[in-house]
């Protein structure tokens, strides 16, 4: 089953091997990334008669394109097939590989405590408020397609390669259910910046989850009540007449 879509990484336009190609190659370069797609088998490429077809050229035209572009690392040789190096490792998301791990993890556990956990489970039961909020947490972390990548995308904007820095360290900071929350709660004050999220996190790292900024309401002055204000006014046109 071939791929819908790639990932091109905007770093792309900065790379010195791409901007040193000719146009028809860079042309050329972007047909073969998408024949990796097409493809989808590790970065495997069809055969050449099948990817000068798809690329409207020659069959000459394509092995030259992918003879240049094995001089610069991007493609290779191996047998009689050609395939595009590092292709998976580029379009698989940091966060993927985490949420994979994580799973093995969480089976391991599993397994462990079925094997050490002798007590009779029906003496102790989870709060429904509690069984809740452990059931929406683990179904944030399970479902790739609600990685914080989407999810910043979805509520924040455009993911730069430097926010997908920012997230990916993040992720060892903080626990994965609470950037949802807190990208949430940027959106509703209109604060859609990862500096405003960045601090959000801290926040509750240090105060504890969801807690409320009241550094704001500490460092106003309090509003006098209005029974203050009409004595003043009262005042100030005594102190007239007088």
């Amino acid at each position: 089953m071939s791929r819908h879509w790639i990932k091109l990484w905007t770093v792309t336009l900065n790379d010195p091997k791409v901007q040193h190609m000719s146009e028809h190659l860079r042309c050329m370069f972007y047909a073969t990334l998408l024949l990796a797609g097409i493809q989808d088998d590790n970065g495997w490429l069809p055969s050449l008669e099948d990817a000068a077809f798809y690329a409207r050229t020659t069959e000459d035209d394509m092995f030259e394109a992918w003879m240049e572009l094995e001089k610069i690392g991007i493609t290779k040789e191996i047998g009689c097939r050609w395939m595009v190096v590092n292709f998976n490792k580029r379009q698989d998301s940091p966060s993927a590989a985490r949420m994979r791990r994580y799973r093995e993890r969480n089976k391991d556990d599993t397994r462990h405590s079925d094997a050490t956990v002798t007590q009779d489970v029906t003496a102790t039961k989870s709060s429904p408020a509690t069984s809740s909020s452990a059931s929406a947490s683990v179904n944030l972390i399970n479902n790739n397609t609600e990685s914080i990548y989407r999810l910043y995308e979805t509520e924040i904007g455009i993911l730069t390669p430097v926010i997908s820095d920012a997230l990916k360290a993040a992720e060892e900071d903080y626990p994965l259910e609470w950037f949802l929350p807190a990208f949430q709660e940027a959106a509703r004050n209109n604060a859609r910046s990862w500096n405003y999220i960045n601090a959000i996190l801290k926040r509750w790292k240090v105060e504890g989850f969801q807690s409320q900024n009241t550094n704001r309401a500490r460092a106003s002055p309090s509003k006098p009540a209005a029974i203050d204000v009409v004595n003043d006014w009262i005042k100030s046109k005594e102190n007239a007449h007088d």
